[in-house]
């Protein structure tokens, strides 16, 4: 029993702070990730999800597994000088 405590003592890399920290630096008024989730959702959700997203974390840490889902990224390019081409490379 006490080398279950202590493992789980180990295990517990974030916590629920940790996420709500996470949470409250995220700027409002982005773009929907590729799951149409946005900041909006993660700041005004009840309290309880930052509990459940530092158990999700943590799980995937412990088990070394990242969903492929939350590996997809959508890039998109901003144009630096809109009196230029914006074929340029450099732009």
């Amino acid at each position: 029993m006490n080398d279950f405590v202590h493992s789980q003592s180990v295990f517990s890399r974030f916590s629920a702070l940790d996420v709500k920290h996470a949470i409250n630096k995220l700027k409002m008024g982005k773009s929907a990730c590729t799951d149409s989730t946005q900041g909006e959702h993660f700041r005004y959700a009840h309290s309880k999800v930052t509990s459940l997203l530092s158990m999700l974390f943590n799980a995937m840490f412990l088990h070394n597994y990242l969903p492929c889902n939350l590996m997809e990224t959508i890039i998109v390019p901003i144009i630096k000088n809109k009196k230029d081409l914006i074929t340029v490379k450099d732009n």
